[in-house]
């Protein structure tokens, strides 16, 4: 019976810690005067306890906000916040619970990030690593978004002895994976709300995988870690570039810094191929503006996704959808949207996007 509780107990405790939670802080929502302390106590619950300073002069948005998703014992913490500073010494050390190493990515304007004797100055697409466990200081200069992932410190300093002469480093400028690592992290930030809590725990593993790539990067690392991170990156791309008719696999590639063998090899993990994932994602945008009447003529919707031949898209999307494009253009002025098209059995992911289908059969 003892052994049954025991049991049933760590069963709880694994479902507790892989659970995938998301919260939201907006200290706009504060009377003025209360802001500065709600503000602290956001940071605090948010990014570990810090000693906020006077503030620091500069322009301001007035954006203090926070997005967090934590998962598999981990977080992903987005954050826009004003010129600010703040440092974290022995008490703010010895408040904390829990030991991290927080991988910092400035997404936009421009912070200053101090420790172990290294000074980081930290504008878009900069990347550090800080450790918890040691005294830090930084000063956000101008209006900052910027985007954290907290990992077990423990995980990290298992994969990186060396942890202690890495921090405050520009991780972009001494490692080529790094580029991946953010990628990677902005596709998990879209993609985690919707994942089963187990599939948390390789996700996160992932990240760890990258993330010892960067700060180990004359030490082997897992090949499909490597290529888990190229896809994401991968995807990312092709989703911003798809109205480019110029985007093709061998330009992925090259904007990824990779072979087009590497990356082919990354969709073939996927059971999928770029220019198959190009064609389907092309297609399913062409499916979603012929399903709503007032999205243009068919040429123009084709020519609007990166078709650049009216016949060549005519004959995919018959073979893609069983239909012609012409007849889902009609049946979309005859009757709603919602009848005339299949039901979409998946999306991007956005949150500003509508649901499309993407699972079109490869081609």
């Amino acid at each position: 019976m003892a052994a049954t509780v025991v049991s049933a107990e760590a069963e709880r405790v694994e479902r507790v810690s892989t659970a995938i939670a998301l919260d939201e802080f907006d200290v706009r929502s504060h009377p003025t005067a209360d802001r500065p302390e709600a503000w602290a106590s956001v940071l605090d619950d948010t990014h570990l306890p810090w000693r906020l300073q006077e503030p620091v002069d500069g322009p301001s948005r007035q954006e203090e906000w926070v997005r967090r998703i934590r998962f598999a014992g981990s977080a992903i913490v987005d954050c826009a916040c004003d010129p600010c500073r703040g440092t974290r010494g022995a008490p703010e050390i010895a408040a904390t619970d829990g030991e991290y190493v927080g991988v910092l990515i400035t997404r936009r304007g421009r912070e200053i990030v101090e420790q172990d004797g290294r000074t980081a100055v930290m504008t878009a697409g900069s990347l550090v690593a800080w450790d918890s466990c040691r005294p830090a200081r930084f000063t956000v200069a101008a209006p900052l978004l910027k985007r954290t992932l907290f990992l077990a410190r423990s995980d990290v300093a298992r994969r990186c002895p060396r942890l202690g002469g890495l921090t405050a480093v520009d991780l972009t400028r001494r490692s080529a994976v790094a580029p991946l690592l953010v990628s990677y992290l902005d596709s998990l930030t879209v993609a985690l709300p919707t994942l089963a809590a187990p599939d948390a725990i390789g996700a996160r593993e992932a990240a760890l995988e990258l993330l010892s790539a960067c700060l180990t990067p004359d030490e082997p690392v897992a090949p499909q870690s490597v290529r888990a991170g190229l896809y994401a990156a991968a995807v990312e791309h092709i989703d911003r570039r798809l109205g480019d008719p110029d985007l093709t696999p061998e330009q992925v590639a090259g904007t990824l810094a990779t072979s087009l063998r590497t990356l082919q090899l990354a969709f073939e993990e996927h059971e999928d191929s770029v220019a198959g994932h190009i064609r389907r994602r092309r297609l399913a945008r062409c499916h979603t503006d012929l399903s709503r009447p007032g999205t243009g003529t068919i040429t123009a919707v084709a020519f609007r996704w990166g078709f650049t031949d009216s016949g060549n898209f005519a004959r995919r999307f018959k073979q893609a959808y069983g239909i012609a494009p012409s007849e889902l253009r009609r049946l979309s002025i005859r009757a709603p949207c919602a009848k005339s098209r299949p039901s979409p059995r998946a999306s991007t992911g956005r949150p500003d996007e509508p649901a499309i289908p993407c699972d079109v059969p490869a081609l």
